[in-house]
This record gives structure tokens, sequence and C-alpha cells, in this order.
């Protein structure tokens, strides 16, 4: 089960004080009549309230609402600033000590509100808290910014020379990474976090980053090095007396070995010992986060120990309690867990129940890993329980979710297209309505004229007579220009009724098949029947995006949003794809592009052009052979290349790989193509202020060269 850095959030706050509130601040306060007075003694005392230990985030959420001003603006821009940045502070504790989905809705709010003072009276170190907790409280919810915002605190206190709320932005930039899947980028910042809490003496940050990067470490599926950090982050808290973080310490700890696959008998009573620890030290803690989230990891133990009423039990504890907040993924992950065990159980019904739960909130969120890895989880169940037919279905979603580049914002693009061609087509009747209006009004005046005088005549003659004969070229060269598009029309829908046709006139019959063979408990060709139909599928799913994407393309529908992208992180997603195909024909998948290379291109596109290129050369490619991807820097540019090991193309064909009429070869092992994956790549490219071409001979494999231009 993915881990959720519930403990995340203590590390984020400013470094705890061990002071209590100054009751002189308050005595001031009461006598205190001028307003900027009033006002900073307020910041004063929340931030001594906010700074003790424990914190008394109530008073100050108090003292600071009660002093707010009618109109914010009228405050110096710093003033302002603390003052917001303060009451995000507040609420922010409020909500890590009870979970209140109130409070962090506030905490999020004035945080957003403080930012413009902030950068307008350059407080560093204000803003870069706000940053801070502002990223910890939207990560769930939108990772891109809450990335932004660690992204800039980081270089903020960089600045400020503060490496202990460096550490911190460290982990959790390495936490988005990982969701993201980036986990190689993710492990590098967990390593540095790690290098600064080396030199740093304060046990209490040791302990808070030990757990949260053991948790980077276990997304990351690298339990051992996971367990290091638990165990270094429960002997610095046994030391130093925190029973609170030594319980955490525990918890994780004992999480990961209940969690693991395979864990023996031993690992799992070793690691029950621990949760039970941890909940012993809990009992006395105000955290109800923590304490409740306890209850997933007993709920694993006792799953898979096989003692179901138990597992559930602990299962609606943690549920009934996160139900009050807005932590949607907190709420997957529950329904997910909950799914597993009746699943166990042997009972296919609920354990579907809660998978589309966990669905809708992926849904809800749209949250594609979250929606894809549903799907995954629906797909074995389904599998499982003998139903191919949904089982492939469901793969097929999960296909489609894992590589969709343009699947939330389709319909909303096919729709505004739809209406601005209608609208296209109602304004071009228009403007030929009024040119032969023009042309009849034109004609009118000449006759008209002709009464006046010869000359007149000859003059209006004349004039009409270049109007006439540039219209007549316009009109020309737009005839032209209509019959080759109609005969790239022609050419395309050719193609495409061709490619179509094949594989859906292969799925005909399927059904038949399936119910002839489940009749006869005929299991290998099933499954031979199914692998051929997922075949089919997956062709007739590549050809379409490629088909949509191509279409929208030419309608100027696909938004071009040029950004720094790291060629090798897309690299690694495009593998990660293909790995099974890879996998099944013997092929070898490298990525040698080195993690530093960004260009300035669009994410999107760049992802579309390199899958179209790897699936091309995994296609040509025979079993045994390689397909390397590779990047160099050269004059403000970035040289990408695709090196196969396949059959090559022959001078003939290389001269016609871009073309519309070119004919798809298939592959290898017989895979098929429409022949317009190159075509959108090359216009892609294009688009992306890039180049592309192809190397190649038969029987030498093939280079695919595309250039794009560095980010500066």
């Amino acid at each position: 089960m993915k881990k959720i850095l519930l403990i995340l959030i203590l590390a984020a706050v400013s470094p705890v004080q061990a002071q209590n509130p100054a009751d002189s601040l308050k005595v001031l306060l009461s006598k205190t009549t001028d307003r900027a007075a009033r006002m900073n003694l307020t910041l004063q005392q929340a931030k001594a309230w906010l700074d003790a230990d424990p914190p008394n985030y109530t008073d100050a959420i108090t003292w600071l609402e009660q002093e707010k001003p009618a109109d914010i603006t009228t405050l110096p821009p710093q003033v302002a600033g603390r003052y917001l940045a303060l009451l995000g502070d507040a609420y922010y504790t409020q909500k890590n000590t009870d979970g209140s989905p109130e409070a962090q809705a506030s905490a999020v709010r004035y945080y957003e509100e403080a930012l413009p003072f902030l950068y307008q009276s350059g407080d560093s170190v204000y803003l870069a808290q706000a940053l801070l907790n502002l990223g910890s409280e939207t990560m769930y919810a939108d990772k891109r910014k809450a990335l932004s915002y660690f992204e800039t605190a980081a270089g903020l206190y960089e600045k400020l020379g503060d490496p202990q709320h460096l550490s911190t932005c460290y982990v959790q930039i390495s936490t988005v990474l990982s969701d993201f899947g980036r986990k190689e980028e993710a492990i590098s910042y967990s390593r540095k976090a790690i290098d600064i809490i080396r030199t740093l003496d304060n046990p209490a940050l040791t302990v808070q980053t030990c757990i949260n990067l053991g948790i980077v470490f276990a997304n990351a599926e690298a339990p051992e090095e996971a367990a290091r950090l638990y165990d270094e982050a429960g002997t610095v808290a046994r030391r130093q007396r925190d029973t609170f973080m030594l319980a955490v310490a525990l918890m994780y700890r004992g999480g990961l070995a209940v969690d693991q696959e395979g864990a023996t008998k031993a690992e799992m009573e070793q690691g029950k010992r621990a949760l039970d620890e941890a909940q012993s030290l809990l009992e006395s803690s105000d955290n109800e986060l923590v304490k409740k989230y306890l209850h997933v990891y007993l709920a694993s133990y006792y799953c898979s120990a096989g003692d179901y009423p138990q597992a559930l039990s602990h299962s609606d504890e943690f549920i009934q309690f996160i139900q009050k907040t807005n932590m949607a993924e907190a709420r997957a992950s529950a329904w997910r867990q909950r799914g597993i065990i009746f699943e166990r159980m042997g009972q296919a019904d609920s354990a579907r129940y809660y998978f589309y739960q966990m669905l809708s909130i992926g849904q809800e969120t749209a949250t594609l890993p979250l929606i894809a890895s549903s799907y995954e989880q629906l797909f074995a169940l389904e599998k499982k329980q003998g139903n191919f037919a949904e089982a492939l279905r469901y793969h097929e979603q999960y296909l489609v979710y894992h590589d969709s580049i343009y699947t939330q914002k389709l319909n909303e693009v096919m729709g505004a297209e739809s209406v601005r061609l209608n609208l296209e087509g109602e304004q071009r009747a228009r403007r030929e309505a009024e040119l032969q209006a023009a042309l009849l009004a034109s004609r009118n005046l000449l006759y008209g004229a002709s009464a006046l005088a010869l000359l007149a005549i000859l003059l209006i003659g004349g004039l009409l007579y270049r109007q006439l004969a540039s219209a007549r070229k316009q009109l020309q060269s737009q005839n032209q220009q209509l019959r080759e598009l109609n005969a790239t029309k022609d050419t395309f829908f050719g193609i495409i009724a061709h490619d179509i046709r094949n594989p859906i006139s292969a799925l005909e019959g399927v059904g038949e098949q399936m119910t002839h063979y489940l009749k006869q408990h005929d299991e290998a060709k099933l499954l031979r029947l199914a692998g051929r139909v997922d075949s089919t599928a997956k062709q007739l799913s590549g050809l379409l995006d490629n088909l949509l994407s191509w279409a929208l393309l030419q309608m100027g529908a696909i938004p071009y949003n040029p950004v720094s992208t790291r060629l090798h992180a897309v690299a690694d997603e495009v593998m990660a794809l293909y790995a099974p195909v890879a996998e099944a024909k013997g092929i070898t998948l490298r990525n040698e592009i080195p993690p530093g290379t960004d260009a300035f291109a669009d994410e999107s596109a760049l992802h579309t052009i390199l899958r179209n290129l790897v699936g091309n050369a995994l296609k040509f490619t025979a079993t045994g052979g390689d397909v390397r991807l590779s990047a160099t820097e050269a004059a403000g540019k970035i040289r990408l290349e695709v090196n196969d090991t396949g059959v090559g193309i022959s001078a003939e064909k290389l001269s016609q790989l871009f073309s519309i009429g070119r004919k798809s070869s298939q592959g290898t092992a017989g895979e098929k193509g429409s022949g317009l994956g190159l075509m959108l790549c090359k216009e892609l490219i294009e688009r992306n202020k890039g180049a592309i071409e192809a190397i190649s001979e038969l029987g030498k494999g093939t280079r695919f060269v595309v250039s794009v231009p560095r980010m500066a």
C-alpha cells in the first residue's frame, strides 16, 4: 500500500521553540489604541502562541481574527503579508492537530492572500514559510502547483542560509516527484535532505526528516533503505524521550513489515509488535490524524493473517475519521484497502464496490494515476473471477488513462471545434453572398455610367476588369487548394477505412468464440483469444489516438505550451508504457538520456513524439534486438535520437516516410499501422520549432533524429 505522508506536515512548520506566550504582550495590547501599534503587538502575540510548546492555535486565531481590518490593503504590505501568513500558520497548525477540512481551507486561503503582499514587501522569511506550508496543503489537490511552491521556497531558503528549512523543502520535493513516478529524481532530493540533516545538531528535525524520507523510499520500492531510516528515527526519538515521534517511527516501521510482499511470519509478528508499541505510546496524544492512521497498518496485518473481521474493524476506525476530512487520496487508499480485504474474503461484489469508490474519487479529483490504479485493481479482480471480457475492458481503460495525453480536454476541444466549424461555414456562405452582391452592384454601376461619357465608361471598365481578374485569380487559387485538400482527404480516409476495417473484422465473432470455449472449458484457447483481442484493441487504440491528435493539429485545436521539459523523465514514462511489449518480443529498452537534459518544448507533444518513435522501433525490431534513446546538446538545440537494430528502411521508402499516401509495412511480429504516427511526429516537431530526420539502411537498423530548442 502506498504510504500517505501524514507526518510530513510536522516538519514543514516553523521550528518549535520551547517558550510560552508573554503575558506582558497581552497587557500592552489591552492598553494600546493606536491602530498600527495594536497590529504589531497582535502579530507578536500570535507568533508567541504559535511558537509555544505545544502551540496554542486557538488563542492565536481568536486574537488575529478580532484584529482583522475591514480593508487589508490599508495596511503596509509587510504588515498585511505577515498578518495573513500568521493566520494561515494558525489554521495550518489546527488542521495538523485535528484534521479539520475547514481549517485546511482557511489556511490555504490566507496563505494565497498573503503571497502578493509578501512578494511586494520582499519579506523572504515569511514568504518562504508561507510557500512551504501552502505547498504541503495543496500537494494532494494540485501536485504541479505544490512542486512549484516547494522549489521557490527552496531557492529562498538557500539564499537565506537556512539549511534546516531547505532540507524540509527537499523532502517535500522528493515526495511530489515520487508521486509523479520520477523515482530517480525523488531519491536524489532525498539524499540531499539527508546530507543536510547530518550536519545539523537537531534531533527533532533528524527524526522528522528520516521518517518522511523513509516514506519516499518505501514508495520508490526501496524497503531496506526505508527500514534503515525508520529505525534511525526511532533510535533518536527514544534517546530524546520524544514518545510521539517514537510512536510515528514505530508505526511506519511496523507498517513497512506488514505491507511487504512475501514477508515471513517472523517479520509480520515483528511488525505487529512495533504497531502495538506505537498504539500504546499514542494513547496520551491528542493528534487524532496519526492515531487513526495507525489502524490502516493494523488492518493490513490482520488481512494478511486471515483475520478479516479484525481487519475490517480497524479499517472502519480510519474510514470514519478520514470521511470528515478533504484528504481525497487518503480516502481512496482506505477504499483500496477495504476492497482488497473483501477480495481475499472471496466477496467479489463488495470488493468491486470499494474499487469503484476509489475510481469515483479519482474521477472527481481528475487524478489520472488514481483512475489508472483503480482500473488496474478492477482488472485483477475480474481476471481472478474468470470474467475475462470485463477484465479486458478494465485493462483497456487502464491503458487509456496510463497513456492519455489529451484525455482530460479532448471532449471540450472537439465540442469547441464543432461550434467553430459551423460558424466558419456560415461566415464563408455570407462572404460568398456579399461577393456576388458586390459584383452585381459593379455591373449595374457600369451600365448606368455608360450614358455619361465614353471616357468614364472606359475608365470604370478598366478598373472593374482589374478587380475581376484579381478576384478570378484568387478564386482559382482557392479552388486549387480545395482540390488538393480533397485529394488529401480522400487518401487519408482511404488509409483510415482500410486500417480500421482490419482490426474490427478481427473482433467480429469473438464473443461467439468465447462463449463456445467457455462451454468447452478450454482455458488455453480462451487465453489465446484474450491475447488476440488485447492486441487488436491496443492497435485500434493507438490508431484512434494518432487520428484524433492529427485531426486536432489540422484544426489548430491542440495548444502549444512550451515549458522546461526533462527529457529523461519523459523517456522513462514512455519506456515504462512499452516495457510489456519489449519484454514480449525480447527487446532491450535503454534510456541513455542524461538526467539534466532540459528541452524548451510542449511536454505532451514530446510524449506523443517519443511514444510513436519508440513504438515504431519496437515494431520493426526482431527478438533479441535493442532500442536505445540518447540526447546531446549543440548550438542551442537538443539532439534527441531513437536508435534501433531493426530491419531498416530502403532508400525509396525513406524518401516517402512522412507522406500521407505512404503505406505502412508490417512489423517483425506482424504488427500493423496506419502510417499516421510519423506524420503526427513531423507536424508536432515542426510546431515545437524543431526538425526530424530518419537515417537507415536495409538490415542495419534505423536512427530517428529529433532536434528541439534547448532550455536557456
